[in-house]
């Protein structure tokens, strides 16, 4: 009966293990479009709530109840960290504004700007005290304790639903409700895999077809109808209406993948990047190469004509030859409908890197169109009388410009500016690329994405980037069109409504234009890796209060290892045994007998190769288990086989050994081993107790 006990509980903590993974990830998946991969270090938290539940009930050890209660401040001091915050915000004077602002991200969680590295550490912070939580609960018996850990491991998923953050999330419920089966079968874990399944299964269509999804670039700015549509290059800045069918627009065959260009935005109006009135005059490209294209129309109605470069000439059967029109574009005299073909003649700039790392910031005049705001001439370098519509010596203005000038400082390159700037606003965490979590664009819509808002599409981040480029003096542009695709073959690629686009063109002199997309990967837009300069080897690091070492994530890895090592080791000494309370530990320091059952003493030559002192424990421990005195045992045998190990072969020796185990004792037969225990056993062993009278 009691073996049958045994093996129910076991079941009880085997489906709660895996379903405690499965509601975990469900609550980081839901969250990793918003804050991004940094929620995968949740999976800490996740492990050991999954300790908890395996070690049962806890112990009413106080050392162990310590232990439980200085986690939680430990697993904040880790979330900060781990969210890529310097170690310097713990530092004593710091401490109140580090407190100030893991609340202030906390709160932002629910608004549109919870997007930075404040907001990562309160989230994982807030769910690992939730999942930690969670597992103490689960590891007790009763099952009112069982049901609030499952409400209370659930609480990062309940939490995206409650404050509408969750953008495309069918698998999310699907795994969450397959968990809640797991969770509440228990034991009966192989009678639930086909309900499980069927509910996976059933939550998953159903949620992928009545749920929202995303938009990764605005069709005309509304729901596309039916057919065919064309690309609205108009730069809205609010959030996506409607949702994108996934439909291909053209097919394109090209040498290499692109950036498939349909417009470029030189004007900025102080609101966002347009066609200008007029348009600046164009700028040699002396590194372009002549590239031919060849679109076939699929589901796009649209007369302009999508290149991978500036364009020299384009002809369609149907169509006649296209005619250069404004924003450095060429259009058809009628649009080509679903069928047609059209072979493009292009300017492609692609230089290697090494050759654009030697350019500096261009001063000559023939440049300032490309470098100059509206009402600026050319960009003031302090900032001071910026008049955009109703913003007047707006103090934001101000801010942005000190960004713009202190992400160039210290530069020797245009180059490396430009890669500042992509690095600032992709992998710094202080922005969140998202369609519809987006506010209403006001008078200064990027202005207000760069201080307030932070999160946005690709109109956001190429403007962004272009504006402060601009204000560090560097010639830029925006660009609107459609990403690479979908490769169909080494030169062709199929390009969807969803891969619309935009990024921005740097200038550099004795080159050309150079593409740049300083939008995070999460867009849906497809950009083969190789478009535009290959990255340096290691980027460079954000700029100011958000700064994280490089060493920051590797510490904490390293640190949780050995904390997971010691733990481990610590485990191996206190593992219940039959041997007994000193012996328990002892036979665990020599190779695991593979025949017949060997006593301490037929062990004992084994434990004389570790050193003199751990052999003087296997006699002591002979001693307690057949011994007729009445000597008590003791209650922490580890600790002195620990002080041992650490005397005869030192803390490296003793750490190899209690991690990596002694190993196996080959098979050997009865009378090898009856051989053996005569070899070993000691001449005129004594019965008395070591040291005694």
């Amino acid at each position: 009966m009691s073996h049958g006990v045994h093996t129910t509980k076991d079941g009880d903590q085997r489906a709660r293990v895996v379903a405690t993974f499965m509601i975990g990830f469900a609550g980081i998946g839901i969250w990793w479009p918003i804050l991004g991969s940094g929620v995968l270090w949740g999976v800490v938290m996740l492990a050991v709530a999954a300790w908890l539940i395996v070690r049962g009930p806890a112990p009413r050890s106080p050392r162990f109840q310590i232990a439980l209660a200085a986690a939680w401040p430990v697993w904040i001091v880790l979330a900060v960290l781990l969210a890529g915050l310097p170690p310097s915000v713990f530092s004593f004077g710091a401490l109140g504004n580090t407190k100030d602002e893991l609340l202030r991200g906390l709160f932002e969680l629910r608004q549109a700007g919870g997007s930075d590295s404040w907001s990562l550490a309160a989230w994982l912070a807030g769910s690992g005290a939730a999942w930690f939580f969670g597992g103490i609960q689960a590891s007790r018996p009763n099952r009112s304790s069982v049901a609030l850990a499952f409400f209370m491991l659930a609480v990062p998923f309940a939490m995206a639903l409650l404050l509408q953050r969750a953008e495309d999330a069918p698998w999310h419920g699907a795994v969450i409700l397959a968990g809640a089966l797991l969770w509440a079968t228990r034991s009966e874990l192989r009678a639930a895999l086909p309900a499980i399944a069927a509910v996976a299964v059933v939550g998953l269509v159903v949620s992928a077809l009545i749920g929202p999804s995303e938009r990764a670039f605005s069709l005309n700015g509304v729901q596309p109808p039916s057919g065919s549509t064309g690309l609205n290059s108009d730069q809205t800045y609010g959030p996506m209406r409607g949702d994108q069918s996934g439909a291909t627009m053209f097919e394109i065959t090209s040498p290499k993948g692109g950036l498939w260009r349909m417009e470029t935005l030189s004007w900025f109006t102080g609101r966002g990047w347009s066609i200008g009135p007029r348009e600046p005059k164009d700028l040699p490209q002396p590194a372009a190469v002549a590239t031919t294209t060849r679109v076939r129309i699929v589901d796009l109605r649209d007369d302009r004509v999508a290149a991978p470069g500036r364009i020299e000439s384009a002809v369609s059967a149907g169509r006649g030859q296209a005619q250069p029109v404004r924003g450095e574009a060429a259009a058809f005299p009628a649009a080509p409908t679903k069928g047609d073909t059209y072979t493009v003649i292009s300017e492609v700039v692609d230089p290697p890197r090494a050759k654009l790392e030697r350019i500096a910031v261009p001063a000559d005049p023939q440049y300032a169109p490309f470098t100059h705001l509206v009402g600026v001439s050319p960009v003031d370098p302090a900032i001071r009388s910026i008049r955009f519509g109703n913003a007047t010596n707006d103090a934001r203005w101000e801010q942005v410009g000190a960004l713009a000038r202190q992400l160039a400082a210290g530069t020797t390159s245009q180059l490396e500016i430009v890669e500042r700037v992509e690095s600032y606003l992709v992998d710094s965490g202080r922005f969140r690329y998202s369609l519809k979590d987006v506010p209403p664009a006001g008078n200064d819509p990027l202005v207000d994405f760069l201080t307030v808002s932070r999160v946005g599409y690709c109109q956001h981040f190429a403007g962004a980037a272009a504006l402060l480029l601009r204000m560090a003096g560097v010639p830029t542009r925006v660009v609107v069109g459609f990403a690479t695709g979908t490769p169909k073959s080494s030169d062709s690629y199929e390009v969807l409504d969803e891969e619309a686009h935009a990024w921005i063109e740097v200038y550099f002199p004795g080159a050309g234009w150079v593409p740049f997309n300083p939008t995070p990967p999460d867009a849906q837009a497809q950009i083969d890796p190789e478009v535009g300069v290959t990255p340096p080897a290691s980027k460079p690091d954000p700029i100011g209060a958000d700064d994280q070492s490089p060493l920051t994530g590797a510490l904490v890895l390293a640190v949780l290892a050995v904390i997971g090592l010691l733990a481990l080791a610590w485990q191996r000494l206190r593992r219940p045994h039959d041997a007994g309370p000193l012996g328990e530990v002892l036979v665990r320091l020599v190779p695991a007998p593979a025949g017949p059952a060997m006593t301490l003493t037929e062990l004992r030559a084994d434990l004389i190769k570790i050193g003199p002192a751990v052999a003087a424990l296997a006699e002591q421990a002979e001693w307690q288990r057949f011994g007729t005195s009445s000597v008590p045992p003791e209650r922490h045998p580890g600790r002195r086989v620990l002080r041992a190990l650490l005397s005869d072969i030192g803390p490296l020796g003793t750490a190899k050994l209690l991690i990596l185990g002694p190993g196996r004792r080959p098979v050997i037969d009865e009378e090898a081993a009856a051989a053996i225990a005569a070899s070993v056993a000691p001449p005129g062993a004594s019965t008395a107790p070591p040291g005694a009278a």
